[in-house]
Protein backbone atom coordinates (compact mmCIF):
# COMPACT_ATOMS: atom_id res chain seq x y z
CA UNK A 1 0.00 0.00 0.00
CA UNK A 2 2.92 2.22 0.82
CA UNK A 3 4.76 1.80 -2.32
CA UNK A 4 1.22 2.23 -4.66
CA UNK A 5 0.71 5.57 -2.92
CA UNK A 6 3.87 6.87 -2.84
CA UNK A 7 4.31 6.59 -6.89
CA UNK A 8 0.67 8.27 -6.96
CA UNK A 9 2.32 11.15 -5.21
CA UNK A 10 3.57 14.40 -6.95
CA UNK A 11 7.62 15.63 -6.78
CA UNK A 12 5.90 18.67 -4.20
CA UNK A 13 4.29 16.28 -1.72
CA UNK A 14 7.29 13.90 -1.66
CA UNK A 15 9.71 17.27 -0.69
CA UNK A 16 6.85 17.81 2.10
CA UNK A 17 6.80 14.82 3.26
CA UNK A 18 10.97 14.48 3.83
CA UNK A 19 9.98 16.63 7.02
CA UNK A 20 10.24 15.44 10.61
CA UNK A 21 7.07 15.57 11.23
CA UNK A 22 5.95 13.98 7.86
CA UNK A 23 8.37 11.30 9.23
CA UNK A 24 6.85 11.12 12.08
CA UNK A 25 3.70 10.25 10.80
CA UNK A 26 4.87 7.87 8.09
CA UNK A 27 6.95 5.97 11.12
CA UNK A 28 2.70 5.97 12.74
CA UNK A 29 1.83 4.30 9.80
CA UNK A 30 4.47 1.72 9.28
CA UNK A 31 3.91 1.13 12.91
CA UNK A 32 0.47 0.01 12.32
CA UNK A 33 0.75 -1.69 9.11
CA UNK A 34 0.66 -5.32 10.68
CA UNK A 35 -3.07 -4.52 12.35
CA UNK A 36 -4.90 -3.94 9.21
CA UNK A 37 -5.50 -7.74 8.27
CA UNK A 38 -6.47 -8.38 11.93
CA UNK A 39 -8.98 -5.30 12.05
CA UNK A 40 -10.38 -6.48 8.19
CA UNK A 41 -10.70 -9.97 9.75
CA UNK A 42 -12.53 -8.79 12.92
CA UNK A 43 -15.21 -6.05 11.48
CA UNK A 44 -15.83 -6.25 7.57
CA UNK A 45 -17.43 -9.16 6.11
CA UNK A 46 -15.91 -11.32 3.64
CA UNK A 47 -18.05 -10.12 0.85
CA UNK A 48 -17.54 -6.93 1.18
CA UNK A 49 -13.70 -6.97 1.90
CA UNK A 50 -12.36 -6.65 -2.04
CA UNK A 51 -14.99 -3.96 -2.91
CA UNK A 52 -13.55 -1.41 0.33
CA UNK A 53 -9.77 -2.59 0.17
CA UNK A 54 -10.23 -0.73 -3.37
CA UNK A 55 -11.02 2.33 -1.63
CA UNK A 56 -8.20 4.54 -0.27
CA UNK A 57 -10.08 6.74 2.00
CA UNK A 58 -10.81 3.25 3.39
CA UNK A 59 -7.52 2.71 4.01
CA UNK A 60 -7.37 6.53 5.73
CA UNK A 61 -10.19 5.41 7.87
CA UNK A 62 -8.35 1.75 8.79
CA UNK A 63 -5.27 3.95 10.48
CA UNK A 64 -7.45 6.19 12.12
CA UNK A 65 -9.42 4.14 13.79
CA UNK A 66 -6.32 2.20 14.85
CA UNK A 67 -4.51 4.96 15.97
CA UNK A 68 -7.38 6.19 17.92
CA UNK A 69 -7.93 2.81 19.48
CA UNK A 70 -4.12 2.31 20.78
CA UNK A 71 -3.39 5.47 21.88
CA UNK A 72 -6.27 8.05 22.95
CA UNK A 73 -9.10 5.35 23.93
CA UNK A 74 -6.83 2.67 25.80
CA UNK A 75 -9.77 2.71 28.41
CA UNK A 76 -12.03 0.29 25.09
CA UNK A 77 -8.80 -1.48 24.88
CA UNK A 78 -10.93 -4.42 25.08
CA UNK A 79 -13.01 -3.57 22.09
CA UNK A 80 -13.30 -5.12 18.72
CA UNK A 81 -11.02 -3.41 16.18
CA UNK A 82 -13.35 -0.92 14.48
CA UNK A 83 -16.28 -0.53 17.32
CA UNK A 84 -13.77 2.50 18.22
CA UNK A 85 -15.43 4.19 16.08
CA UNK A 86 -18.72 4.80 17.75
CA UNK A 87 -16.37 6.43 20.85
CA UNK A 88 -14.57 8.08 18.94
CA UNK A 89 -14.55 11.95 20.74
CA UNK A 90 -14.50 14.93 20.06
CA UNK A 91 -11.45 15.72 21.19
CA UNK A 92 -9.62 12.76 19.41
CA UNK A 93 -11.03 14.33 16.40
CA UNK A 94 -9.19 17.55 17.03
CA UNK A 95 -6.13 16.27 18.01
CA UNK A 96 -5.70 14.47 15.09
CA UNK A 97 -6.52 17.17 12.57
CA UNK A 98 -3.52 17.34 11.08
CA UNK A 99 -2.82 13.72 10.75
CA UNK A 100 -6.67 13.61 9.07
CA UNK A 101 -5.26 16.51 6.70
CA UNK A 102 -2.04 14.84 5.59
CA UNK A 103 -4.31 11.57 4.93
CA UNK A 104 -6.95 13.64 2.86
CA UNK A 105 -4.91 15.13 0.85
CA UNK A 106 -1.51 12.90 0.00
CA UNK A 107 -3.44 9.23 0.63
CA UNK A 108 -7.01 9.91 -0.63
CA UNK A 109 -6.97 11.81 -3.71
CA UNK A 110 -9.88 14.17 -4.15
CA UNK A 111 -11.13 15.50 -0.93
CA UNK A 112 -14.53 14.47 -1.64
CA UNK A 113 -13.45 10.98 -1.53
CA UNK A 114 -12.07 11.26 1.87
CA UNK A 115 -16.04 12.06 3.17
CA UNK A 116 -16.64 8.32 2.32
CA UNK A 117 -15.01 8.06 6.43
CA UNK A 118 -17.79 9.76 7.87
CA UNK A 119 -20.28 8.09 5.94
CA UNK A 120 -19.03 5.26 8.44
CA UNK A 121 -19.14 1.88 6.26
CA UNK A 122 -19.54 -0.10 9.47
CA UNK A 123 -22.83 2.12 10.09
CA UNK A 124 -24.08 1.24 6.78
CA UNK A 125 -22.86 -2.63 7.20
CA UNK A 126 -24.33 -2.91 10.71
CA UNK A 127 -27.87 -0.94 10.24
CA UNK A 128 -29.57 -3.87 7.90
CA UNK A 129 -28.32 -6.43 10.31
CA UNK A 130 -29.78 -4.67 13.34
CA UNK A 131 -32.55 -3.64 11.56
CA UNK A 132 -33.55 -7.11 10.45
CA UNK A 133 -32.30 -8.59 13.65
CA UNK A 134 -35.00 -5.86 15.74
CA UNK A 135 -37.90 -7.07 13.59
CA UNK A 136 -37.48 -10.69 14.14
CA UNK A 137 -37.40 -10.18 17.83
CA UNK A 138 -40.34 -8.06 17.43
CA UNK A 139 -42.19 -10.65 15.56
CA UNK A 140 -41.32 -13.36 18.17
CA UNK A 141 -42.24 -10.92 21.17
CA UNK A 142 -45.34 -10.26 19.90
CA UNK A 143 -45.88 -13.88 18.94
CA UNK A 144 -45.14 -15.09 21.83
CA UNK A 145 -48.19 -12.69 24.00
CA UNK A 146 -50.16 -12.88 21.17
CA UNK A 147 -50.54 -16.96 21.01
CA UNK A 148 -51.01 -16.83 24.99
CA UNK A 149 -54.21 -15.01 24.05
CA UNK A 150 -55.66 -17.04 20.86
CA UNK A 151 -53.75 -20.43 21.62
CA UNK A 152 -50.88 -22.94 19.95
CA UNK A 153 -52.18 -22.65 16.52
CA UNK A 154 -50.89 -19.30 15.64
CA UNK A 155 -47.21 -20.65 17.01
CA UNK A 156 -47.72 -23.93 14.43
CA UNK A 157 -48.67 -21.01 11.93
CA UNK A 158 -45.18 -19.40 12.35
CA UNK A 159 -42.94 -22.88 12.50
CA UNK A 160 -44.31 -23.58 9.50
CA UNK A 161 -43.73 -20.36 7.60
CA UNK A 162 -40.15 -20.77 8.95
CA UNK A 163 -40.03 -24.41 7.43
CA UNK A 164 -41.34 -23.40 4.09
CA UNK A 165 -38.51 -20.71 3.98
CA UNK A 166 -35.74 -23.62 4.87
CA UNK A 167 -37.20 -25.71 2.18
CA UNK A 168 -36.96 -23.40 -0.19
CA UNK A 169 -33.09 -22.65 0.39
CA UNK A 170 -32.23 -26.23 0.74
CA UNK A 171 -33.93 -26.73 -2.50
CA UNK A 172 -32.13 -23.56 -4.46
CA UNK A 173 -31.31 -23.36 -7.92
CA UNK A 174 -27.76 -21.36 -6.64
CA UNK A 175 -28.28 -21.96 -2.56
CA UNK A 176 -24.85 -19.89 -1.85
CA UNK A 177 -26.16 -16.59 -4.22
CA UNK A 178 -29.40 -15.74 -2.30
CA UNK A 179 -29.86 -12.35 -1.45
CA UNK A 180 -31.85 -12.55 1.51
CA UNK A 181 -32.80 -8.94 1.52
CA UNK A 182 -35.91 -9.65 -0.96
CA UNK A 183 -36.67 -13.07 1.29
CA UNK A 184 -36.95 -11.47 4.45
CA UNK A 185 -38.51 -8.15 3.35
CA UNK A 186 -41.35 -9.73 1.35
CA UNK A 187 -42.21 -11.95 4.32
CA UNK A 188 -42.13 -8.50 6.65
CA UNK A 189 -44.23 -7.36 3.76
CA UNK A 190 -46.94 -10.33 4.28
CA UNK A 191 -46.97 -9.96 8.34
CA UNK A 192 -47.50 -5.67 7.42
CA UNK A 193 -50.54 -6.27 5.05
CA UNK A 194 -52.05 -9.06 6.91
CA UNK A 195 -51.95 -6.94 10.18
CA UNK A 196 -53.03 -3.69 7.85
CA UNK A 197 -55.95 -5.63 5.98
CA UNK A 198 -57.05 -8.32 8.39
CA UNK A 199 -56.85 -6.16 11.73
CA UNK A 200 -58.21 -3.32 10.29
CA UNK A 201 -61.50 -2.45 8.54
CA UNK A 202 -60.05 0.48 6.64
CA UNK A 203 -57.60 -1.09 5.31
CA UNK A 204 -59.18 -4.09 4.32
CA UNK A 205 -62.13 -1.51 2.57
CA UNK A 206 -59.38 0.02 0.57
CA UNK A 207 -58.24 -2.91 -1.18
CA UNK A 208 -61.39 -4.23 -1.40
CA UNK A 209 -62.64 -1.37 -3.43
CA UNK A 210 -59.49 -1.35 -5.64
CA UNK A 211 -60.55 -4.72 -6.41
CA UNK A 212 -64.27 -4.17 -7.47
CA UNK A 213 -63.22 -1.09 -9.80
CA UNK A 214 -60.81 -3.42 -11.74
CA UNK A 215 -62.92 -6.28 -12.08
CA UNK A 216 -65.43 -3.70 -13.05
CA UNK A 217 -62.90 -2.65 -15.80
CA UNK A 218 -62.45 -6.10 -17.24
CA UNK A 219 -66.47 -6.80 -17.15
CA UNK A 220 -66.62 -4.21 -19.79
CA UNK A 221 -65.12 -7.12 -22.34
CA UNK A 222 -68.47 -8.82 -21.97
CA UNK A 223 -70.20 -6.69 -24.26
CA UNK A 224 -67.89 -7.22 -26.77
CA UNK A 225 -67.79 -11.48 -25.91
CA UNK A 226 -72.18 -11.06 -26.19
CA UNK A 227 -72.33 -9.44 -29.40
CA UNK A 228 -69.92 -12.50 -30.51
CA UNK A 229 -70.96 -15.25 -28.95
CA UNK A 230 -74.36 -14.77 -28.16
CA UNK A 231 -76.71 -13.81 -24.57
CA UNK A 232 -75.23 -17.59 -23.52
CA UNK A 233 -72.15 -17.01 -24.02
CA UNK A 234 -71.62 -17.59 -20.35
CA UNK A 235 -72.40 -21.13 -20.44
CA UNK A 236 -68.76 -22.04 -21.82
CA UNK A 237 -66.88 -19.73 -18.78
CA UNK A 238 -63.39 -20.02 -19.90
CA UNK A 239 -63.90 -20.15 -23.62
CA UNK A 240 -66.20 -17.10 -24.02
CA UNK A 241 -65.78 -15.36 -20.53
CA UNK A 242 -62.01 -15.21 -19.52
CA UNK A 243 -60.37 -15.34 -23.26
CA UNK A 244 -62.09 -12.10 -24.28
CA UNK A 245 -60.73 -10.52 -21.47
CA UNK A 246 -57.41 -11.45 -22.50
CA UNK A 247 -58.08 -9.88 -25.93
CA UNK A 248 -59.39 -6.67 -24.26
CA UNK A 249 -56.53 -6.01 -21.94
CA UNK A 250 -54.34 -6.96 -24.66
CA UNK A 251 -55.35 -4.04 -26.32
CA UNK A 252 -55.79 -1.73 -23.15
CA UNK A 253 -51.74 -2.41 -22.57
CA UNK A 254 -50.79 -1.37 -25.86
CA UNK A 255 -52.53 1.63 -25.71
CA UNK A 256 -51.20 2.50 -22.71
CA UNK A 257 -47.74 1.88 -23.60
CA UNK A 258 -48.02 4.02 -26.73
CA UNK A 259 -48.76 7.11 -24.49
CA UNK A 260 -46.24 5.79 -22.41
CA UNK A 261 -48.41 5.07 -19.04
CA UNK A 262 -46.95 1.98 -18.35
CA UNK A 263 -42.96 3.29 -18.80
CA UNK A 264 -43.88 5.61 -15.93
CA UNK A 265 -45.61 3.23 -13.65
CA UNK A 266 -42.77 0.71 -14.37
CA UNK A 267 -40.30 2.80 -13.26
CA UNK A 268 -42.39 4.03 -9.99
CA UNK A 269 -43.68 0.95 -8.91
CA UNK A 270 -40.07 -0.52 -9.40
CA UNK A 271 -38.77 2.48 -7.74
CA UNK A 272 -40.97 1.57 -4.20
CA UNK A 273 -40.41 -2.10 -4.68
CA UNK A 274 -36.25 -1.50 -4.88
CA UNK A 275 -36.90 0.09 -1.49
CA UNK A 276 -38.73 -2.37 0.32
CA UNK A 277 -37.38 -5.67 -1.57
CA UNK A 278 -34.43 -4.65 -3.89
CA UNK A 279 -36.65 -6.28 -6.80
CA UNK A 280 -36.21 -4.81 -9.85
CA UNK A 281 -39.47 -2.92 -11.71
CA UNK A 282 -40.59 -5.59 -13.96
CA UNK A 283 -41.20 -7.97 -11.54
CA UNK A 284 -42.09 -5.66 -9.50
CA UNK A 285 -44.90 -4.38 -11.57
CA UNK A 286 -45.82 -8.02 -12.35
CA UNK A 287 -46.28 -9.33 -8.61
CA UNK A 288 -48.51 -5.70 -8.09
CA UNK A 289 -50.17 -6.27 -11.07
CA UNK A 290 -51.05 -10.06 -10.45
CA UNK A 291 -52.98 -8.86 -7.72
CA UNK A 292 -55.91 -7.58 -9.74
CA UNK A 293 -55.23 -9.40 -13.42
CA UNK A 294 -54.31 -13.13 -14.03
CA UNK A 295 -51.42 -15.02 -15.04
CA UNK A 296 -52.16 -14.13 -18.36
CA UNK A 297 -52.91 -10.97 -18.38
CA UNK A 298 -49.74 -9.42 -16.44
CA UNK A 299 -47.17 -10.67 -18.30
CA UNK A 300 -48.87 -8.03 -20.80
CA UNK A 301 -47.39 -5.27 -18.67
CA UNK A 302 -44.06 -5.79 -19.56
CA UNK A 303 -44.37 -7.43 -22.96
CA UNK A 304 -41.85 -5.03 -24.11
CA UNK A 305 -38.78 -6.11 -21.69
CA UNK A 306 -39.37 -9.89 -22.08
CA UNK A 307 -37.43 -10.85 -24.86
CA UNK A 308 -34.42 -8.97 -22.61
CA UNK A 309 -35.12 -10.10 -18.78
CA UNK A 310 -32.55 -12.42 -17.01
CA UNK A 311 -33.85 -16.18 -16.61
CA UNK A 312 -34.03 -14.84 -12.28
CA UNK A 313 -37.06 -12.16 -14.01
CA UNK A 314 -38.68 -14.23 -15.86
CA UNK A 315 -38.67 -16.86 -13.31
CA UNK A 316 -39.91 -14.07 -10.50
CA UNK A 317 -43.07 -13.32 -13.28
CA UNK A 318 -44.08 -16.97 -13.42
CA UNK A 319 -44.45 -17.65 -9.84
CA UNK A 320 -45.87 -14.22 -9.36
CA UNK A 321 -48.41 -15.32 -11.70
CA UNK A 322 -48.67 -18.78 -9.62
CA UNK A 323 -49.43 -17.48 -6.63
CA UNK A 324 -52.11 -15.57 -6.89
CA UNK A 325 -55.86 -15.74 -8.68
CA UNK A 326 -57.09 -12.93 -11.54
CA UNK A 327 -59.98 -10.41 -10.85
CA UNK A 328 -61.77 -12.34 -13.64
CA UNK A 329 -62.03 -15.51 -11.92
CA UNK A 330 -62.88 -14.02 -8.54
CA UNK A 331 -66.70 -13.69 -9.55
CA UNK A 332 -66.88 -17.14 -9.85
CA UNK A 333 -65.09 -18.52 -6.59
CA UNK A 334 -67.49 -16.23 -5.11
CA UNK A 335 -70.62 -17.79 -6.51
CA UNK A 336 -69.11 -20.93 -5.07
CA UNK A 337 -69.95 -19.76 -1.21
CA UNK A 338 -66.05 -18.40 -1.02
CA UNK A 339 -65.38 -15.66 1.15
CA UNK A 340 -64.86 -12.11 -1.02
CA UNK A 341 -62.54 -10.71 1.57
CA UNK A 342 -60.72 -13.64 2.15
CA UNK A 343 -59.70 -13.83 -1.92
CA UNK A 344 -58.92 -10.94 -1.99
CA UNK A 345 -56.90 -10.17 1.04
CA UNK A 346 -54.70 -13.88 -0.31
CA UNK A 347 -54.47 -11.91 -3.41
CA UNK A 348 -52.82 -9.24 -1.83
CA UNK A 349 -50.75 -10.66 0.65
CA UNK A 350 -49.22 -13.35 -1.60
CA UNK A 351 -47.73 -10.65 -4.09
CA UNK A 352 -44.50 -9.77 -2.01
CA UNK A 353 -44.47 -13.41 -1.10
CA UNK A 354 -43.91 -14.62 -4.84
CA UNK A 355 -40.95 -12.37 -4.83
CA UNK A 356 -39.56 -13.38 -1.70
CA UNK A 357 -39.79 -17.21 -2.58
CA UNK A 358 -38.91 -16.44 -6.20
CA UNK A 359 -35.33 -14.84 -5.51
CA UNK A 360 -35.32 -17.70 -2.81
CA UNK A 361 -36.04 -20.41 -5.16
CA UNK A 362 -34.11 -18.95 -8.18
CA UNK A 363 -31.45 -16.14 -6.93
CA UNK A 364 -30.35 -13.56 -9.62
CA UNK A 365 -27.19 -14.59 -11.21
CA UNK A 366 -27.04 -12.19 -13.93
CA UNK A 367 -27.10 -8.46 -14.57
CA UNK A 368 -30.62 -7.03 -14.75
CA UNK A 369 -31.48 -5.11 -18.21
CA UNK A 370 -34.61 -3.47 -19.39
CA UNK A 371 -35.38 -1.49 -22.86
CA UNK A 372 -38.33 1.19 -22.68
CA UNK A 373 -39.31 1.64 -26.48
CA UNK A 374 -42.61 1.49 -28.31
CA UNK A 375 -42.98 0.90 -32.43
CA UNK A 376 -46.36 1.76 -32.63
CA UNK A 377 -47.28 4.94 -34.76
CA UNK A 378 -50.41 6.55 -33.52
CA UNK A 379 -53.15 5.40 -30.50
CA UNK A 380 -54.98 3.41 -33.18
CA UNK A 381 -52.85 1.45 -34.54
CA UNK A 382 -51.50 1.09 -31.37
CA UNK A 383 -54.79 -0.42 -30.10
CA UNK A 384 -55.24 -2.72 -33.16
CA UNK A 385 -51.59 -4.16 -33.15
CA UNK A 386 -52.71 -5.28 -28.99
CA UNK A 387 -55.63 -6.84 -30.52
CA UNK A 388 -54.23 -8.90 -33.17
CA UNK A 389 -51.37 -9.79 -30.79
CA UNK A 390 -53.74 -11.52 -28.83
CA UNK A 391 -54.69 -13.83 -30.85
CA UNK A 392 -51.96 -15.88 -30.53
CA UNK A 393 -52.01 -15.25 -26.87
CA UNK A 394 -55.70 -17.02 -26.67
CA UNK A 395 -54.99 -19.90 -29.04
CA UNK A 396 -51.60 -20.77 -27.17
CA UNK A 397 -53.83 -20.53 -23.59
CA UNK A 398 -56.45 -22.84 -25.02
CA UNK A 399 -54.27 -25.36 -26.40
CA UNK A 400 -51.71 -25.91 -23.94
CA UNK A 401 -54.93 -25.89 -21.14
CA UNK A 402 -56.93 -28.91 -23.31
CA UNK A 403 -53.67 -31.01 -23.55
CA UNK A 404 -52.43 -30.65 -19.97
CA UNK A 405 -56.25 -31.33 -18.84
CA UNK A 406 -56.61 -34.43 -21.02
CA UNK A 407 -53.35 -36.05 -20.01
CA UNK A 408 -53.57 -35.41 -16.35
CA UNK A 409 -57.45 -37.05 -16.87
CA UNK A 410 -56.10 -39.84 -17.96
CA UNK A 411 -53.31 -40.15 -15.57
CA UNK A 412 -56.30 -40.69 -13.15
CA UNK A 413 -58.01 -43.12 -14.80
CA UNK A 414 -54.60 -45.18 -15.06
CA UNK A 415 -54.08 -44.79 -11.64
CA UNK A 416 -57.64 -45.90 -10.63
CA UNK A 417 -57.12 -48.67 -12.96
CA UNK A 418 -54.12 -50.07 -11.01
CA UNK A 419 -55.47 -49.57 -7.57
CA UNK A 420 -58.57 -52.46 -9.13
CA UNK A 421 -55.88 -54.91 -9.88
CA UNK A 422 -55.13 -54.97 -5.08
CA UNK A 423 -58.86 -54.26 -4.93
CA UNK A 424 -58.57 -50.24 -4.31
CA UNK A 425 -59.95 -49.30 -7.09
CA UNK A 426 -60.51 -45.74 -5.49
CA UNK A 427 -56.58 -44.60 -5.95
CA UNK A 428 -56.60 -41.75 -7.41
CA UNK A 429 -54.95 -37.82 -7.46
CA UNK A 430 -57.19 -36.72 -4.54
CA UNK A 431 -55.99 -39.63 -1.94
CA UNK A 432 -52.65 -39.61 -2.80
CA UNK A 433 -52.49 -35.90 -2.52
CA UNK A 434 -54.14 -35.82 0.97
CA UNK A 435 -51.81 -38.08 2.31
CA UNK A 436 -48.82 -36.00 0.82
CA UNK A 437 -50.08 -32.71 1.93
CA UNK A 438 -51.59 -33.56 5.08
CA UNK A 439 -48.44 -32.74 6.75
CA UNK A 440 -48.21 -29.34 4.72
CA UNK A 441 -52.00 -28.50 5.92
CA UNK A 442 -51.30 -29.52 9.38
CA UNK A 443 -48.06 -26.49 9.86
CA UNK A 444 -50.19 -23.99 8.13
CA UNK A 445 -51.99 -24.12 11.68
CA UNK A 446 -55.31 -26.31 10.24
CA UNK A 447 -56.33 -28.39 12.94
CA UNK A 448 -55.16 -32.06 12.75
CA UNK A 449 -58.62 -33.54 12.02
CA UNK A 450 -59.18 -31.49 9.15
CA UNK A 451 -56.01 -31.79 7.70
CA UNK A 452 -56.51 -34.84 5.49
CA UNK A 453 -59.68 -33.14 4.13
CA UNK A 454 -57.59 -30.27 3.36
CA UNK A 455 -54.97 -31.99 1.88
CA UNK A 456 -57.11 -33.34 -0.40
CA UNK A 457 -58.15 -29.86 -1.80
CA UNK A 458 -55.03 -29.13 -2.19
CA UNK A 459 -53.90 -31.97 -4.56
CA UNK A 460 -57.14 -30.95 -6.27
CA UNK A 461 -55.90 -27.40 -6.33
CA UNK A 462 -51.95 -28.88 -7.42
CA UNK A 463 -53.41 -31.58 -10.01
CA UNK A 464 -56.34 -29.93 -11.80
CA UNK A 465 -57.33 -26.79 -10.95
CA UNK A 466 -58.65 -23.59 -8.37
CA UNK A 467 -61.63 -24.59 -9.65
CA UNK A 468 -62.30 -27.62 -8.75
CA UNK A 469 -60.92 -27.12 -5.50
CA UNK A 470 -62.85 -24.72 -4.48
CA UNK A 471 -66.05 -26.27 -6.14
CA UNK A 472 -65.23 -28.99 -3.53
CA UNK A 473 -64.51 -26.67 -0.49
CA UNK A 474 -67.94 -24.86 -1.16
CA UNK A 475 -69.63 -28.43 -0.21
CA UNK A 476 -67.59 -28.66 2.98
CA UNK A 477 -68.65 -25.40 3.98
CA UNK A 478 -72.20 -25.82 3.12
CA UNK A 479 -72.03 -29.15 4.57
CA UNK A 480 -70.89 -27.87 8.02
CA UNK A 481 -73.40 -24.82 8.09
CA UNK A 482 -75.96 -27.52 7.44
CA UNK A 483 -75.02 -29.17 9.97
CA UNK A 484 -73.29 -32.31 8.13
CA UNK A 485 -70.91 -35.22 8.77
CA UNK A 486 -67.93 -33.07 7.88
CA UNK A 487 -68.08 -30.79 10.76
CA UNK A 488 -64.70 -28.61 9.35
CA UNK A 489 -63.43 -25.64 11.58
CA UNK A 490 -64.04 -22.03 10.66
CA UNK A 491 -60.42 -21.43 11.21
CA UNK A 492 -59.43 -24.62 8.75
CA UNK A 493 -61.90 -23.32 5.83
CA UNK A 494 -60.14 -20.05 5.69
CA UNK A 495 -56.37 -21.28 5.95
CA UNK A 496 -57.71 -23.10 3.26
CA UNK A 497 -59.22 -20.41 1.19
CA UNK A 498 -55.78 -18.57 2.04
CA UNK A 499 -53.65 -21.79 0.15
CA UNK A 500 -55.94 -22.68 -2.64
CA UNK A 501 -55.32 -18.91 -3.72
CA UNK A 502 -53.12 -19.19 -6.54
CA UNK A 503 -53.02 -20.52 -10.12
CA UNK A 504 -50.14 -23.25 -8.89
CA UNK A 505 -51.41 -26.00 -10.98
CA UNK A 506 -50.43 -28.45 -13.91
CA UNK A 507 -52.76 -26.80 -15.83
CA UNK A 508 -51.73 -23.01 -15.54
CA UNK A 509 -48.45 -25.07 -16.23
CA UNK A 510 -49.13 -25.03 -19.70
CA UNK A 511 -50.88 -22.10 -20.34
CA UNK A 512 -47.76 -20.04 -19.02
CA UNK A 513 -45.65 -21.86 -21.04
CA UNK A 514 -47.73 -21.34 -24.02
CA UNK A 515 -48.55 -17.50 -23.07
CA UNK A 516 -44.64 -16.13 -22.46
CA UNK A 517 -43.44 -18.24 -25.68
CA UNK A 518 -46.24 -16.46 -27.87
CA UNK A 519 -44.74 -13.10 -26.22
CA UNK A 520 -40.74 -14.01 -26.25
CA UNK A 521 -40.20 -16.82 -28.34
CA UNK A 522 -36.51 -16.27 -27.92
CA UNK A 523 -37.14 -17.13 -24.43
CA UNK A 524 -39.10 -20.15 -25.29
CA UNK A 525 -36.50 -23.00 -23.69
CA UNK A 526 -35.82 -20.41 -20.19
CA UNK A 527 -39.89 -20.69 -20.12
CA UNK A 528 -39.99 -24.32 -20.39
CA UNK A 529 -37.24 -24.74 -17.88
CA UNK A 530 -38.01 -22.75 -15.38
CA UNK A 531 -42.18 -23.53 -15.24
CA UNK A 532 -41.71 -26.01 -13.15
CA UNK A 533 -39.18 -24.86 -10.36
CA UNK A 534 -42.04 -21.45 -10.63
CA UNK A 535 -45.09 -23.78 -10.33
CA UNK A 536 -43.14 -24.75 -7.29
CA UNK A 537 -42.16 -21.35 -5.39
CA UNK A 538 -45.69 -20.08 -6.53
CA UNK A 539 -47.43 -22.97 -4.70
CA UNK A 540 -45.27 -22.29 -1.54
CA UNK A 541 -45.81 -18.60 -1.43
CA UNK A 542 -49.43 -20.09 -0.95
CA UNK A 543 -48.51 -21.58 1.85
CA UNK A 544 -46.85 -18.92 3.04
CA UNK A 545 -49.77 -16.36 3.11
CA UNK A 546 -51.64 -19.69 4.77
CA UNK A 547 -49.31 -19.31 7.14
CA UNK A 548 -49.33 -15.67 7.73
CA UNK A 549 -53.09 -15.37 7.82
CA UNK A 550 -52.89 -18.23 10.58
CA UNK A 551 -50.22 -16.48 12.45
CA UNK A 552 -52.31 -12.78 12.20
CA UNK A 553 -55.99 -13.79 12.63
CA UNK A 554 -58.67 -11.21 12.14
CA UNK A 555 -60.27 -10.26 15.56
CA UNK A 556 -63.89 -8.45 15.99
CA UNK A 557 -64.61 -10.47 12.77
CA UNK A 558 -66.04 -13.53 12.39
CA UNK A 559 -64.04 -15.84 10.10
CA UNK A 560 -67.44 -17.40 8.60
CA UNK A 561 -68.65 -15.54 5.53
Amino acid sequence: WGKEQTEQESPDEQTEQAGGSNNTWAAMLKLYISQVKCFTRLWIPPRDRKCLRCRKCYSAMQWLTILCKNNYLSRYRRAKAGSCLFRVTHFSLIHYSEFIHRLKYNYCGEGKEYLFFFRMPCLTLLFPRVLCAALIIAVICWLIFDTAKQGSHQLISFCGLAMYVLLMFIFSKYPTRVAWRPVFSGIAMQFILGLLILRTKVGFDVFNWLGIQTQTFLEYSDTGAKFVFGEKYMDHFFAFKVLPIVVFFSTVMSMLYHIGFMQWLVGKVGWIMQIFMGTTPVESLVAAGNVFVGQTESPLLVRPYLPHITKSELHAVMTAGFSTIAGSVLGAYISFGVSASHLLTASVMSAPASLATSKLFWPETEKPTVTLSGESKNLLEAASHGASTSILLVANIAVNLISFLALLAFLDSALSWVGSLFDYPQLNFENICAYAFMPLSFMMGVDWEDSFVVGGLLGYKTFFNEFVAYERLSQLIHNREKGGSIKSWVRSEVIATYALCGFANFGSLGLVIGGLTSLAPSKKKEIAGGAFRAMIAGTVACFMTACVAGTVPRFGVSYSR
